[in-house]
This record gives structure tokens, sequence and C-alpha cells, in this order.
């Protein structure tokens, strides 16, 4: 069986803005018996794939920060930005929301 969040990419529509398909996938974590493991590691394949598409779709997500630790996420977008530098600013504001959640821990 195709994973959920691959099927929703090849059939969404064309002009859907990547934060839409991102809400869709957040919702359906939720909704999911593995509370959206299968979807979170499409999203981190995503990241690592080399399609802007499903990369831009993959950081628009806000349900959860897709890696363990502040430094595999670190690696996962020094990697996707030496390919797509215009992913940047998501990827930092990404790296920004991490550091304010995990201040005071």
């Amino acid at each position: 069986m195709e994973n959920i969040a691959e099927y929703l990419f090849r059939r969404r529509a064309a002009n859907l803005p990547p934060a839409a398909l991102a809400t869709v996938l957040d919702e359906l974590v939720w909704t999911m018996d593995d509370n959206g493991k299968e979807i979170h590691t499409a999203l981190r394949q995503w990241i690592d794939s080399g399609d802007l598409g499903r990369a831009r779709i993959a950081l628009a997500q806000q349900s959860v920060f897709l890696y363990p630790t502040r430094g595999a996420m670190i690696d996962a977008f020094a990697r996707l930005c030496s390919r797509f530098p215009e992913l940047r600013q998501n990827c930092d504001d990404i790296i920004a929301r991490w550091d304010m959640q995990h201040a005071n821990k």
C-alpha cells in the first residue's frame, strides 16, 4: 500500500500551496493509528529527496519537529539548503522555533 502522504502529493491540485497540503497532513497525523509515524517518515524523506515541491510541503508542516534532535535537524537542513538555498529562511525559522521551545529545558 502506498504512503498516504505520497498519494496526496501525487493527487493534489496543481496550484495548491505547500502550506495547504501540509495542513491536511498535520490533521491526518492525529487520526492515524501510528500517531503519524508513517507521515513523518515520508516528510523526512521528502526533505532528503531532492524534490523542491515535496521539501516545501515538509517544511510547511506544523504538528511536530520532524527530527529527534537539533543536530539531526541542522544536518538535514544543511543538505537541503545546499540544493535549494531559497529554503534557508524556512529552515532557519524552524530552528528558531525549536530553540524557543527548548530554551528552558
